[in-house]
């Protein structure tokens, strides 16, 4: 009571005083016990100035969890976003399985040329004496026929070659015409064993072959060794070097059938076309685009929910 009397007296418009003064009034006027609270109450400041009200606190608390939401939203894009690049990965696998699907049907189209060939009438090389300007590459799988005899002792074996899981060879071997002119014959594959006693059972004719066109140069793979000529070692078909060995054309013909058949086990060829080409294209078709879709749905999982601590 008393500080409140005083305090309206000196805080008149007409009574200003300072500070110190209210401070020494109040000490006299108020017993010891009470200074504590009155220094409090003298240096506490106003609470409209310093201390926000419980509606304030409330709409604080809220902006700051506005904040915090935004803030882990803003986080959680950033993660996401280096996600973005696993979308390399599908990219990948659509190109390779549409690069695959260009690849059957480029297959399906030499398949459906050589089906058609192979039925055509044979054509008699026998008579033909001019090679030089002969361009088989429109007639490949193309029949033919041919009459004359093997020469003995220079049979190329290309290989080893695998024939229902047992190891042997492709043989090669250069043919004489009626007519003179020598041309390479693929005789067909042979046991490692025949070929090993080959140069005692080797039978030359005269015979007839039926046959038909084929590519006197084989592709192969990385991993394929170099042939060599000088040792009769032929890792693969080399038409071009094999004709310049033998001292003939280049010209290849795939053995289907010999009249007469040769007493040595010999397995030619087939005409059947399906068993000519590798087309197995349609299951890598199938394998990359089953990756591309999958791995089309992980890059998108990724990016809306992207793991933690990553």
């Amino acid at each position: 009571i008393y500080i409140t009397m005083i305090s309206s007296r000196i805080l008149k418009p007409n009574n200003i005083i300072n500070s110190s003064r209210v401070t020494s009034l109040i000490k006299i006027t108020t017993p010891q016990s009470s200074l504590l609270s009155t220094r409090t109450y003298a240096n506490t400041p106003p609470l409209s100035s310093s201390h926000p009200s419980s509606s304030d606190s409330g709409s604080g608390a809220s902006n700051n969890q506005g904040e915090n939401n935004g803030r882990t939203n803003q986080n959680t894009a950033s993660a996401g976003n280096k996600y973005y690049l696993f979308a390399i990965f599908p990219m990948i696998t659509l190109g390779l399985g549409t690069w695959q699907l260009q690849r059957m049907q480029w297959k399906k189209g030499l398949i459906a040329n050589a089906s058609e060939r192979i039925v055509r009438p044979p054509i008699d090389l026998s008579t033909k004496t001019d090679f030089k300007n002969f361009d088989y590459h429109d007639l490949e799988f193309t029949r033919v026929s041919i009459h004359g005899s093997f020469i003995k002792g220079m049979t190329m074996p290309v290989g080893p070659r695998v024939h229902e899981g047992v190891d042997g060879f492709n043989l090669i071997s250069p043919f004489k015409l009626q007519n003179g002119q020598v041309i390479l014959v693929s005789r067909g594959w042979v046991p490692k064993e025949v070929w090993n006693n080959w140069n005692k059972t080797e039978e030359v004719g005269p015979v007839t072959v039926t046959g038909y066109f084929r590519s006197p140069k084989e592709v192969g793979s990385a991993f394929t060794p170099k042939n060599n000529p000088h040792m009769n070692q032929w890792f693969s078909i080399d038409g071009p070097t094999m004709a310049s060995v033998v001292k003939a054309e280049p010209i290849l013909i795939n053995c289907v059938s010999e009249s007469p058949e040769p007493a040595t086990k010999i397995i030619p060829f087939t005409n059947n076309v399906q068993d000519m080409f590798f087309n197995n294209h349609m299951q890598y078709v199938i394998t990359w685009y089953s990756l591309t879709g999958a791995l089309s749905a992980l890059t998108v999982y990724l990016i809306k929910h992207p793991p933690r601590g990553l």
